[in-house]
């Protein structure tokens, strides 16, 4: 079995399915990994959150070696929405709405600007 074999076998979803924008899907591995650091964290006690806070600079430090930006430049966003909700907060001018983008990810950051035409 190749590697993309092996990361595809992972997927559990409906044959076709691809809805990253709002829910995923996640492998395996990526559910395995989060229901056991919400172990860990549902049995937090003085000094054993300092794992969960290191993998911050775990995937900064990821994402810098694979993009080329240095890992202060990373951050981290839980959705899509809230990913572009903050990069609007940064931008000034003109709405930068494209029709083409899908709600949710267009409403909210639409509304803090001004009302864009669709």
């Amino acid at each position: 079995m190749t590697e993309i074999d092996s990361f595809a076998a992972g997927f559990v979803e409906e044959p076709g399915y691809l809805d990253y924008g709002r829910v995923g899907p996640l492998s395996a591995t990526v559910v395995a990994e989060n229901l056991g650091q919400t172990e860990i964290l549902s049995r937090a006690r003085f000094g054993s959150l300092d794992h969960l806070f290191d993998q911050d600079e775990r995937m900064r430090e990821a994402v810098s070696a694979v993009t080329g930006f240095r890992a202060d430049q990373v951050v981290c966003e839980p959705n899509t929405t809230t990913g572009i909700m903050q990069a609007m907060f940064g931008l000034t001018g003109a709405c930068c709405c494209h029709r083409a983008i899908s709600p949710p990810c267009r409403s909210r950051p639409c509304a803090r600007r001004r009302p864009c035409a669709s």
